[in-house]
């Protein structure tokens, strides 16, 4: 499958990051022509010079406020035709799921390796691009465009790990590398607060529960990326997507411990 020719979803993606604009309040435009009118109203009772004039000011007015409406009612319709329709969260997760299995496919491609050579499924940590656009769709979960995944595939001797820069938008793999590390060769998994910071919103709110998993061998740190604690409640309400990093980083120092005799 051409995960990248579905244009259906290119827009749907970059759509479902764009806030949609509210309806323009009508109150103050109701007023300012309901002044007009009872400057209209006015005029046409005072048969002299200052009648004239309230007719002059109510009509300037009408055409003013019935300029500014179009104006107002015209960005309106550009807004929101940017905005909408969005793709729904049901989508955005089938697109994911699939672009995984694309995933899957390439790693092991690269990495070369056989059914045989793989002791279990891979394990999966799936965290934001530094670049990602971030937004809470309408079941609150935040959800990103540009992931930064790590496939890690545990071997007898060896995790075997497959890193790439995914683009939901675009459907395409924008950066990837492969790392074989021998478990003996590992000396520190180490997970903390990210030093990255993420934001959603118009008003940049800071996502909380963003970790990082550094994995070091004698020649320094091999690996680091940034994921986000399962469905960690943000303050407004939102909740981070559900997450398997935590499991993955147990199993992965469990294996380490199992192939040194532990």
């Amino acid at each position: 499958m051409d995960y990248s020719s579905n244009e259906s979803r290119r827009t749907g993606v970059a759509k479902y990051f764009i806030e949609t604009p509210r309806k323009p309040d009508k109150k103050i435009w109701i007023l300012m022509t309901g002044v007009s009118l009872l400057l209209i109203h006015k005029g046409y009772g005072q048969a002299n010079e200052g009648g004239t004039l309230f007719i002059i000011a109510g009509w300037g007015g009408l055409c003013w406020v019935g300029a500014k409406l179009y104006q107002i009612a015209r960005q309106y319709r550009l807004d929101f035709n940017e905005a909408e329709p969005k793709a729904t969260d049901m989508d955005m997760d089938a697109w994911l799921v699939d672009g995984y299995a694309m995933i899957l496919g390439m790693a092991k491609k690269r990495l070369g390796l056989e059914e045989d050579d793989i002791s279990a499924n891979p394990l999966r940590i799936d965290g934001p691009d530094l670049q990602s656009h971030i937004a809470p769709g309408r079941d609150r979960v935040l959800r990103f465009d540009r992931h930064d995944i790590l496939l890690l595939f545990l071997t007898k001797h060896h995790v075997a790990t497959y890193r790439c820069t995914f683009d939901l938008r675009s459907g395409k793999i924008l950066a990837e590398d492969t790392k074989e590390i021998l478990y003996r060769n590992i000396t520190t998994v180490e997970t903390g607060r990210s030093g990255d910071v993420f934001v959603y919103g118009i008003k940049k709110i800071p996502i909380k529960g963003v970790r990082n998993l550094a994995i070091y061998t004698a020649h320094g740190k091999v690996i680091s990326i940034n994921y986000f604690l399962d469905r960690e409640i943000q303050d407004d309400n939102t909740i981070t997507p559900a997450s398997d990093a935590e499991y993955t980083i147990m199993a992965l120092r469990r294996r380490i411990i199992e192939s040194r005799g532990g």
